[in-house]
């Protein structure tokens, strides 16, 4: 998965959590999506400047992703037990957040390369 389709996904999930059950998610969701476009904004921006500092950054948001995706997983696991109704959009839910989480791990398997990566 290249970044764009990443930030894609991560958008497509927010659309899906849309609505007032999942608000509190959806928000966490939509911060992360904006997130990821501004690391790749400031890489790209980066490369062009020929500055080298930009691979710290992109290892400390990935690493704090990683971790709010964890979390996103966690709690909408618990949605689905407690909600039967929105279990569909739920589950749906649980399988984009698991491939962005999938996704997150690659990245994180592969810092030493962040700068360099066409991931990023």
């Amino acid at each position: 998965m290249h970044i764009d389709s990443f930030i894609i996904n991560i958008k497509a999930l927010a659309e899906l959590l849309e609505g007032s059950e999942f608000t509190p998610i959806h928000s966490r969701v939509s911060a992360s999506a904006l997130a990821v476009s501004q690391m790749k904004t400031r890489k790209e921006n980066s490369q062009r400047a020929g500055e080298m500092g930009i691979r710290d950054e992109c290892i400390r948001s990935i690493e704090y992703l990683y971790g709010e995706f964890m979390a996103i997983a966690d709690e909408l696991n618990e949605l689905k037990k407690q909600k039967e109704k929105e279990g569909t959009i739920a589950v749906k839910a649980i399988i984009a957040t698991d491939e962005i989480i999938k996704f997150i791990g690659e990245m994180k398997m592969h810092r030493k390369n962040y700068s360099q990566s066409n991931i990023l």
